[in-house]
C-alpha cells in the first residue's frame, strides 16, 4: 500500500531550491551547486541544469549549442529546448510562448521552474517565509 506524506501542505517536494542558497535537495538528499538561484524582477529563476537533474534527466539528456544558443532536455520520451533570452520554448516539438525569458547568467541558464516541471509532470510551488521553490509531483 503507498502512502503519500505531506510537507508545506503539499506532497513530499522532489526537489528544494532555496533562493540565494548554492545547495538543494533533490529526493531528500543535499546537492550542490556553483551558482545560487536568484530573484529577478520579482520572479525566481534557478539553474536549469541543476533542476533539470533534480527531475530525473539524466546528463547526458541535457545539451547546450553555443551555436544556436539553444538548451535541450530529453527525458521520458520528452524533448524540451529553451532559447535565452526568448520568451519561448519547445516542447515535443511545438512552439509554446512563455511569460518570461530564460536568462543567461554566470555562464549558466536560469528559468522559473514552473516551465521545465510541469511539461514533465510536475507542480511547483513557492514557500514565502523560506524562500523556497518546492517541486513535487502530480
Amino acid at each position: 500500500m503507498s502512502r503519500t506524506f505531506t510537507i508545506y501542505g503539499s506532497a513530499v517536494p522532489v526537489a528544494i531550491f532555496t533562493l540565494g542558497q548554492k545547495s538543494y535537495s533533490s529526493n531528500g538528499q543535499v546537492q550542490e551547486m556553483d551558482v545560487a538561484p536568484l530573484l529577478e524582477n520579482g520572479r525566481t529563476y534557478v539553474p536549469l541544469r541543476y533542476l533539470a537533474l533534480a527531475l530525473g534527466v539524466p546528463e547526458a539528456g541535457i545539451g547546450w549549442d553555443p551555436a544556436s544558443q539553444t538548451v535541450t532536455l530529453s527525458s521520458g520520451g520528452h524533448i524540451l529546448k529553451f532559447y535565452p533570452g526568448r520568451a519561448e520554448m519547445e516542447r515535443d516539438g511545438r512552439r509554446e510562448t512563455l511569460d518570461v525569458a530564460p536568462l543567461n547568467r554566470y555562464d549558466r541558464v536560469f528559468l522559473p521552474a514552473r516551465y521545465v516541471a510541469e511539461a514533465l509532470g510536475y507542480r511547483v510551488t513557492w514557500s514565502p517565509a523560506r524562500q523556497q521553490l518546492l517541486v513535487t509531483r502530480e
